[in-house]
């Protein structure tokens, strides 16, 4: 007979047969895991067991995920695609109605600017133009500056959700008027000036931002909250795909399909923020009037709480880093907002580029 320790010790062949069984018994585990989870990935997306997803129940799951997760993030790339759509054409507007408005030059010229033989045109519309493009910043800019300060507190005391749908009221207001004033060819530069007023007494991009951010800040954990505002910030750009819309559409049909886009894509975020983004009731708003709603916003306390949250002493060099990043920050919108208005005038003197080339380039 053997001993013990004999029979307790293992043979090869039973060694071999027994890794042999603990490896496939892994690899059914494994099996069941990867089937398991395809399983659940199916159900997420409303997939069947053949494969086939049906779009509609994938979207209105989505739909239903971003509104449990106080997601904005569609609602930033519907404005960024509405925003892309005008950025360019809303300059070439500006010089087709001065070359044959104001300048009183014939079609043929104002059709073919870029031409290397008209030159001299060009120089004296873009001259123009970059002065009226000059006006349409200071008024898009002037009222949300101001917004910006008051705006911090306001939030923090009634939400994010009035500055959001307020910035986005006046953003498809403004691109139904340029859709508007482009199919009257009759109405001068000056007066498309006034397209740009819904867009500064709601708080232009200044608002918009502000709040959006603040938005995704209170709605996530520190754990979360980077990855958040970086998904957030990535639907945003994904909206540049407008410029490449833009280019397609002015190429083909002209001005007035461009903004009527614009504006349904404002819309389409609106919609969206209306509807998913939820928030308690308003504290300080709630059952107010209009004048009440005005004063809470401009309420002087606001300016003051502003100032001292930026320049209240910190821990160490903490104030100065605060500064420095304001600096920074400015400095970066500058360059960024700087070059983008005067870049189609640069590049349609220097490359003769017209407007669907100069969008098909911003696209890549």
């Amino acid at each position: 007979m053997l001993s013990p320790e004999r029979r307790n010790r293992d043979s090869p062949l039973t060694t071999s047969l027994s890794r042999s069984y603990s490896s496939n018994l892994g690899n059914i585990n494994m099996d069941d895991d990867i089937s398991e989870s395809k399983s659940k990935f199916r159900r997420l997306i409303g997939a069947s067991k053949d494969g086939r997803i049906d779009l509609i129940e994938l979207a209105f799951k989505l739909l239903k995920s971003a509104k449990e997760a106080h997601s904005i993030e569609f609602l930033m790339f519907f404005h960024m695609i509405g925003y892309t759509c005008t950025t360019v054409i809303v300059q070439n507007l500006y010089i087709d109605r001065l070359c044959r408005l104001d300048f009183k030059f014939p079609d043929e010229v104002c059709r073919n600017l870029t031409d290397i033989n008209m030159t001299d045109y060009e120089k004296q519309v873009e001259g123009s133009a970059a002065l009226f493009q000059m006006y349409r910043n200071i008024v898009e800019a002037l009222i949300p500056v101001l917004f910006a300060l008051f705006l911090g507190p306001f939030v923090d005391r009634n939400g994010t959700k009035l500055p959001i749908l307020l910035s986005l009221s006046g953003y498809t207001i403004a691109s139904l008027m340029y859709c508007v004033a482009s199919f009257f060819p009759s109405i001068p530069a000056p007066y498309l000036l006034i397209c740009s007023v819904p867009i500064s007494v709601t708080g232009g991009l200044v608002a918009f931002l502000l709040a959006a951010f603040t938005h995704i800040s209170t709605r996530s954990t520190p754990s979360n909250r980077s990855f958040r505002i970086a998904v957030l910030e990535g639907s945003w750009f994904l909206g540049i795909f407008g410029f490449q819309i833009a280019s397609k559409i002015f190429k083909v049909w002209g001005f007035v399909p461009v903004f009527f886009i614009s504006a349904l894509s404002f819309a389409v975020a609106l919609l969206y923020g209306i509807y998913y983004i939820h928030e308690p009731a308003f504290k300080s708003i709630q059952n107010s009037t209009f004048s009440s709603i005005f004063y809470e916003i401009f309420d002087l306390r606001s300016l003051k709480d502003t100032m001292a949250t930026v320049f209240r002493p910190r821990p160490g060099p903490r104030r100065k880093w605060v500064i420095l990043l304001m600096v920074t920050i400015f400095m970066r919108m500058l360059a960024l907002f700087g070059t983008m208005q005067v870049g189609y005038l640069y590049t349609r003197n220097k490359f003769q580029w017209d407007a669907t080339k100069l969008l098909h380039v911003f696209n890549y």
